[in-house]
This record gives C-alpha cells, structure tokens and sequence, in this order.
C-alpha cells in the first residue's frame, strides 16, 4: 500500500463491502496477508535507545451525563417481557455491519522476509481444565439481535472481573451489548445496549454506523476500586463529514459497584496531527492503561488515504473518579506519535495494567510491535515518567526505548475444521473459510507486576516443511525509569506452538508474576474453541495446553462470504486478575448458525476462570 505522499507501508486499505444486500462503506483488514514471516530468534541482550522527549497539550474532556446500568438492565428487561427469548427481526430487514479495523503495512519488507519463521518447539498435549476451573458461555451474535436487531461481527472482547453490591462480578462488553454475571455465570443484569448506555441514540442496521460504538474495554482498578469502560463512534469517517464526528467514549464509575452509577465522558477526535485535510478521522482500536496516578487511552488515527499514528491520551485518575461523582473535568493530555516522523511508528501502542496485589508505580509503559514490517526481532517501549504529574494538571514527559527480543511476524489466517455451514450454503458455498489471525502486532494490554511487564502477541511459526502456523509469542520485559528517559532489559521470551492455530492471546498473571495465558485455538483437526496454558514469570508458558471449551461447528459468518478470503474473528480476547483469581474471555463456537430465523453469524464467547497459583 502508498500513502498519497508515496510512502509505502503506511496507508489504509478500503473496500466495499456488500453485506446482506447493501453496501457499507467499511475499513478493512488487510485481506491478501502473505503467509507468516519473521526473523530469526534474537537474544535478550538490551538494546536501548533514547528518543526524544515528548509533553503533551491540553485537551477538552466533556462530561455527557450519568448512567444507571442497573436501572438500564431492569428497563430493558421489562421491554423484552413480552417477547419470547430469540425473537430476531426477519432476514428482509436484518443488515448484518462489519465493524471496522485498520492495519499498518510494509508489503516490500515482508516479501523480503517471506522465508524466515521462528522455529518453536511443538505443544502436542492437551490437558483437561485446571481443577476449580469455572466456565460459561458469555454475550452471543444472539445477543446482538436481541439488544440491536441485527448481526454485527466480530466480537471484541471487553472483560473485567471486580466489586459490585452482589458481590465479585464480570462485566462484558463486546460491541453492541453489555452485560455483567457472577463469576459462576448467572446473569446480573440482562444485556443492555451499549448506545443506551453511553447515552447515544439507537444503532440500527438502516443507519449503521449512526451511534454505533467499537473496540470496547473494561478494567477494574485494584487502587480504586472504580470501573472503567471505553469504546468508539465512527459515523464521520465512514459517512463524511455532515454526521457526527468520531468521538472516544469513557464511562467511570461513581462507586465500586459495576451495577451501579457511571458517568460518560467525551473525546472528540481531532483535525488530523499529519493532514487534516485527510479527515474526517477515526481513533481506532480502543486500548486502555492505569498506573498509581493515571488512566490512559490510546487509539490508532486513521485518515481517509493514510495513516496518521497513535493518538495518547493520559489524565489524573483521581480526578477523573472525583468529576464522574460531580467534581470538576480534569485536562486530559494528547501525546501525537507520529508514524512518519519516528522510526518506529507509532502503532498499537499497548499500555500496561497493574495486577491486583502489586505496587503500582508513578510510570506508565507502553509496549509497541514494528508494524512497518511484517517480523522484526525488538520491541519498542514508550512510557509516561512521574505520572503523579496528573494531579496537579501538568503533563508528564513521553519516551522510548527498544530492546531486542525473538523474531515475531505476522501470523498466517487459522484454519478451522470442515463441518455445516448452513448461512454458507444458502450463499452457495460449500466450505468453512480460515479465519482472521489478526496482525502480529499488540492485541491486549501488558500487565505489570511487581516491576515486570508481561507481553503477548500472536505470531507467525514454523510448522515443519516450509509451512507457517499460527501461534504465540511471550516476552517479560525489566523497564527501569529514569528523569528523562527508559532502559528496559528482556527477561526472557518463547513461543506457543502446537499442530494447529493458536491466537489472540492474553496473558494474566498475579503479583508474583504466576498466572495462565488464554487464547483461541483451531485449525484443520478443531473448530474454533478457548484454551489457556499455565505461565510461570520465571519460565514463560509452561506444560500442557488446557481446553476451556471446545468449539463445536465451524464459524459460519457474514464475513466470510464472499468479500473476503478470511472470516472476521474476534480482534482481541481478555484476562484479569482479580480475588486469586484469573479471568479470560474469547470467542468460539458452540452452535449452528440458524438461517430459519434470519441468522447470518454463530459466533459466541467463552468466559472462564481459574484459581491463582504461586
């Protein structure tokens, strides 16, 4: 791809995407990946670089209003009354939408580096789940319809799990619906509407993507004790610019109960740091951070030719909580990284979350892939220095370094195994597509423990013969903070690999840096299922890999037909840690798509926990 300016790597791919009888315009997945490439394995040798010290301006929090989820809950259970469970608007009606996702390239690089995978030992054992292992099936495509009326894909996994006034909760938030649950899976509230609840008017299929929200995020705040909860609009960007400009959402709430009060704030996106004549513009890909002092928001900025870079927003968040209960609206601060003017980029900057029972420092760090290449052997970290900054309304200095890791690359799309596909053959196709592996780059936060940051991604491996797999990598990264700048030393790194598709990881772990990486698994031999394995902060992903659920039946989206060679899958999947124990969340499939009733999708999520060890 070519920016207008020539530039290769940097751009966006569009297309037009037919679903359901109409066409949307929509920010596509980059759709002919070349199969999977890295470079070889590097050591764990420091490889520090100082960049250039970065403050950042003042920008306009809006508060919008407050919110009652309980009360949202029990009116929208009282709407459904009397309507039997599964009601669905009919297929004449129903236009199914593809939520957006952008993706930085370098194509040139990759054809350079097309032959070099890292080579990882096979994973060939399964385990059955860990003993005191509790799961349940979380928020459907069925969920969609009840809450919406019509199919939305994929679903990105927004996950907490922390205080209410009934005790431990998990709140989950994938695009359209909320909903929260005991851990044990029984249902607190119904699924509420994420428009109503972020104070939009409705999201329909007839004006998609009119008050339609993206790339949701939950997190519990151990220091507080306070939920917070983001995600998007991108009406403008996909309808031009007479509707409602893209804005990043943030709800806080008033109290530590996640059923509860929460206020709504608003961030507007801006001009466009590079060109604003390339706008309207896009935050993309929502990815939320906190440290002792501050709460962090990142998003990629996508214009209507190129990209532009990461857009970071940092503020006190004990001025935050203090303005969601009626105090007055802190600044928020924006950090511009420019992907033309660093040599890094500036792309899915990951920021990091301290697990509960840790020391939360005054630092934030942010943890980058090289997605101007499709492998590469470092990692870039960014970090925020002396956050408490935030609380007197002053602007911490941004920096960055780089150390040298195992290669990674992009991962090659997963297979799944054959089975019905009955949305499919209405279309006239007889086979399970692959689905989306994502891009091997930062899908989900880094977690900080007691000083350490544990890192995840997907990646391209080799299977043997040439072939690519998709699988993990893993990384333990040392930031040591200075005034004015990071070194960051590589503890240790490694990869998951078995005889099929692993991906979208999350690593969760507790103080002592114990925990379990969840994932999604697949390929030729499986349907598209959850599965996790045990971590250990000293050895790195360790033992068998345990199945959390077994998907039973193919993905069979609107996705996958016929616009691209890939279905859509969940972008990213979820894990905390919260009262000794660790929670994930990601997509599979349990059930047939039901085409009788209008159904164009069968995706599910998967949501289980596991006791703390160590």
């Amino acid at each position: 791809m070519r920016n207008g300016s020539g530039e290769p790597g940097r751009g966006r791919s569009h297309r037009r995407l037919r679903l359901g009888g109409a066409v949307v315009g929509a920010v596509a997945l980059a759709a002919a990946l070349i199969p999977a490439v890295a470079s070889a394995a590097a050591g764990g040798s420091q490889a520090a670089v100082a960049h250039k010290v970065t403050r950042g301006t003042a920008e306009k929090l809006t508060r919008v209003g407050t919110v009652n989820l309980g009360a949202l809950s029990r009116a929208a259970a009282a709407r459904r009354a009397g309507t039997s469970a599964g009601t669905r608007i009919g297929p004449g009606h129903e236009v199914p939408q593809l939520l957006p996702s952008s993706v930085k390239r370098n194509v040139s690089t990759a054809l350079r580096h097309s032959a070099l995978m890292p080579r990882a030992p096979l994973r060939t054992t399964f385990n059955g789940n860990v003993p005191g292992e509790i799961g349940f099936n979380g928020i459907t495509t069925g969920t969609n319809e009840q809450t919406m009326g019509f199919d939305i894909t994929p679903p990105d996994q927004g996950l907490a799990a922390g205080t209410s006034s009934a005790g431990p909760a998990v709140l989950q938030f994938l695009n359209a619906s909320l909903q929260v649950f005991r851990p044990s899976g029984t249902p607190l509230t119904v699924p509420v509407s994420a428009s109503s609840f972020f104070r939009l008017g409705p999201c329909s299929a007839t004006q998609f993507p009119l008050n339609c929200l993206s790339d949701p995020r939950v997190y519990w705040d151990p220091q507080t004790r306070h939920w917070f909860i983001t995600s998007f609009t991108f009406a403008s960007f996909v309808l031009g610019p007479t509707f409602p400009p893209s804005t990043q959402y943030v709800a806080v709430s008033r109290t530590s109960n996640a059923l509860g009060s929460y206020t709504i704030f608003k961030i507007p996106m801006g001009p466009g740091f590079i060109d604003p004549a390339d706008c309207p513009c896009v935050g993309d890909f929502d990815m939320i951070g906190a440290d002792r002092s501050g709460f962090y928001l990142d998003v990629n900025e996508f214009g209507q030719t190129m990209f532009h870079g990461t857009d970071l927003f940092a503020v006190s968040k004990s001025l935050l909580i203090s303005a969601a209960r009626g105090g007055p609206v802190p600044p928020v601060f924006l950090y511009q990284v420019p992907t033309l003017a660093d040599p890094f980029g500036g792309f899915r900057l990951a920021p990091s979350v301290v697990t509960q029972g840790s020391a939360a420092p005054n630092d934030e760090y942010f943890v980058e892939a090289d997605a101007n290449t499709f492998s590469d052997t470092s990692l870039q970290v960014w970090a925020l220095l002396g956050t408490d900054s935030l609380n007197v309304a002053s602007a911490p200095p941004l920096v960055e370094s780089n150390v040298a890791t195992e290669g990674y690359s992009t991962p090659p799309p997963a297979t799944q195994k054959a089975g019905p596909i009955p949305f499919g053959n209405s279309l006239g196709f007889l086979a399970a597509s692959p689905v989306d592996s994502g891009p091997g780059t930062m899908q989900q936060n880094t977690t900080f423990a007691s000083g350490n940051l544990y890192v995840q991604m997907g990646t391209g491996v080799n299977a043997g013969g040439g072939a690519a797999n998709a699988g993990l990598a893993w990384f333990v990264l040392r930031p040591r903070p200075g005034t004015s700048s990071v070194s960051v030393r590589n503890l240790g790194n490694g990869y998951v690999h078995v005889n099929g598709m692993l991906i979208y990881p999350s690593i969760s772990v507790n103080a002592r840096g114990h925990g379990y990486m969840g994932f999604a698994i697949g390929g030729a031999s499986r349907f598209p299922g959850a599965a996790y394995i045990r971590f250990d902060g000293a050895l790195g992903a360790v033992g068998p890999i345990h199945i959390a659920a077994n998907g039973r039946t193919p993905l069979d989206d609107f996705s996958c037909y016929p616009a691209a060679p890939t279905c859509r899958y969940g972008d990213y999947s979820a894990g905390t840690f919260f009262n000794g124990r660790l929670f994930f969340g990601t997509e599979y499939v349990h059930t047939l798509t039901n085409v009788a009733a209008g159904a164009q999708s069968n995706w599910a999520s998967r949501v289980w926990s596991v006791p703390s060890w160590g």
